[in-house]
C-alpha cells in the first residue's frame, strides 16, 4: 500500500474529483475531506516525506488532529471519524479505483480472532475461500465465518494447530452455554458448525469427519411460526411512508413491492431496471440465495409505485439498481439489513410493536400465508416465492389455522367429563 508523494496527489485529485461527481455537498463530507487532504500535503512538504503509507497515515492523524486510529469509533466525535474516514479512502481508493460507500472487503477485517491472533488469519482466509467454492450466498457465507469465529472464541482455541483435539463433546458444550433464545437461532448455529467441521476435516485439521452427529438441543429443534401482518397493520405501515418525499416514494414501492411478490430483501436490494419486464409485467431475476431464476407477477400497484419512485424520487445516476441509496455515492442499498432498516423505522412511524430484527422478510411470510388462505395450490405458492423444495413452503401450512381445524380428530367414545 506504499506510494510516492507524487502519486499521492494524483490519487487525492482523482478522489476530490469524484467526490464532486458523485454529488457530495460541500460543506458535507467533501469539505471535511477536501480539508484533511490539503493538511496531508502540507504535513508530507514539512517532513520531507518520500513515500506515504499507512503507518504514516497514523502518524500524521495523530500529529496534525491527535487522533488515535486504533481506537474504536465509539471514542471520538463524528468529525473526527470523517477525518480518519478521509485516510482510510485514500488506501481504499487506490485498491478499489473508486469511492465505494463500505471500506470493507470481507469478513476476516473485522473478525476479533484475526485481529488478535495472526495465526487465524490464513486459516480464515482458507475457509472463507471453501465457503465460497460451495456457491453460497455472500450473506450465508458472513453468517457461517460468525459461527466459526463465535466457536473458536467460545473454546479458548488460541492456534489452529489446536483444532486436532476438536470433538463433538466440545461442540455440544458449546451449543449448551450458548443459551439460544430462539429455536431458529440453535438451527442455524447447527448448520453452520456443520459446514465448519467438514472444512476442518477435508483439509486435515482434524481426523474425523463428526459434522453429522452435531444436532441441537432437545427443546430448540422446532421453529417458530412465521410472523404474519393483519390488514390494518399493513395499511397503517404503508401510510407511514411519506410519498411527497423521494425517501418515501422508494420506502412504499419497497414494502408494496415484498407484500405482493414475497422476493427476499436480498433480491429487492439486487432488482435491476432490466428485471423490469413492463410489456409482459413480469419481473424477472436470478435469485441471490438458490442461484436459480424466478419469474413472477408485476402487479398495477407495484408498477405504479416504481414508476412514481423512478420519475420522481430516484437519484439521477447511471446506476443499474431500481432501489439506491440517497446520500452520495448514490449506489444500491448496503444488502438486506438496509431493508430491515427501511422496516424499523416505518414501523415506529406506524406506532406498531415489531420486536423481531428480520421484519423485511415478515413481509413474505404474510405473502405466502395470503396465498395460502386463498387456497393456492402448495406448488404455486413453491413457485411463486423461489423454493427449491416444497418442504419450505409446508412451513406455512402451520399457519393455515381454518384447514388445521378440519384436521381434528374427534375425542370419540373414551372421553368422560
Amino acid at each position: 500500500m506504499q506510494m510516492t508523494i507524487s502519486e499521492l496527489q494524483n490519487l487525492l485529485d482523482r478522489i476530490n474529483s469524484d467526490l464532486a461527481n458523485n454529488g457530495y455537498s460541500k460543506m458535507g463530507p467533501k469539505h471535511i475531506f477536501g480539508y484533511v487532504y490539503s493538511q496531508l500535503l502540507l504535513y508530507a512538504k514539512d517532513n520531507n516525506l518520500e513515500h506515504f503509507d499507512l503507518k504514516k497515515a497514523k502518524q500524521f492523524l495523530l500529529d496534525r488532529f491527535g487522533i488515535n486510529s486504533s481506537q474504536p469509533n465509539s471514542s471520538r466525535t463524528n468529525y473526527r471519524n470523517q477525518q480518519v474516514r478521509a485516510i482510510k479512502l485514500i488506501f481504499d481508493y487506490q485498491k478499489h479505483g473508486r469511492i465505494r460507500s463500505r471500506m470493507t472487503d470481507n469478513y476476516t477485517d473485522s473478525c476479533k480472532t484475526t485481529q488478535e491472533n495472526k495465526a487465524f488469519r490464513p486459516f480464515f482466509s482458507d475457509y472463507q475461500k471453501y465457503l465460497s467454492s460451495l456457491d453460497l450466498a455472500k450473506n450465508s457465507i458472513y453468517l457461517h465465518l460468525i459461527v466459526a469465529n463465535k466457536l473458536l472464541l467460545g473454546l479458548q482455541i488460541k492456534d489452529p494447530e489446536e483444532l486436532r483435539s476438536l470433538s463433538e463433546k466440545d461442540i455440544d458444550s458449546f451449543l449448551t452455554k450458548c443459551h439460544f433464545k430462539k429455536a431458529n437461532s440453535a438451527s442455524t448455529n447447527v448448520y453452520s458448525i456443520r459446514h465448519f467441521i467438514r472444512f476442518l476435516y477435508l483439509h486435515k485439521y482434524i481426523p474425523n469427519d463428526f459434522s453429522e452427529l452435531i444436532f441441537a438441543k432437545r427443546g430448540l429443534q422446532g421453529h417458530e411460526l412465521p410472523i404474519i401482518w393483519s390488514d390494518i397493520e399493513i395499511t397503517k405501515l404503508l401510510k407511514a411512508c411519506d410519498r411527497t418525499n423521494s425517501t418515501g416514494k422508494r420506502d412504499y414501492a419497497i414494502i408494496l413491492l415484498a407484500l405482493r411478490t414475497g422476493l427476499r430483501a436480498i433480491d429487492i436490494v439486487n432488482l435491476k431496471l432490466a428485471n423490469l419486464d413492463w410489456k409482459n409485467s413480469k419481473i424477472s431475476l436470478i435469485q441471490e440465495k438458490t442461484k436459480e431464476p424466478l419469474e413472477i407477477p408485476l402487479t398495477r400497484d407495484v408498477g405504479w409505485a416504481i414508476i412514481d419512485y423512478l420519475r420522481s424520487g430516484r437519484p439521477k445516476t447511471d446506476n443499474p439498481h431500481v432501489f439506491l441509496r440517497h446520500h452520495p455515492p448514490f449506489e444500491r442499498m448496503r444488502g438486506s439489513t438496509s431493508l430491515h432498516g427501511v422496516m424499523k423505522k416505518r414501523i415506529f412511524e406506524a406506532h406498531l410493536r415489531f420486536d423481531s430484527p428480520h421484519a423485511m422478510h415478515s413481509l413474505r411470510h404474510t405473502f405466502a400465508t395470503r396465498l395460502m388462505n386463498n387456497a393456492t395450490p402448495i406448488p404455486i405458492i413453491c413457485s411463486l416465492l423461489g423454493h427449491t423444495n416444497i418442504k419450505s413452503t409446508e412451513n406455512y401450512l402451520r399457519v393455515d389455522i381454518n384447514n388445521l381445524r378440519l384436521c381434528c380428530l374427534k375425542l370419540g367414545e373414551y372421553y368422560h367429563e
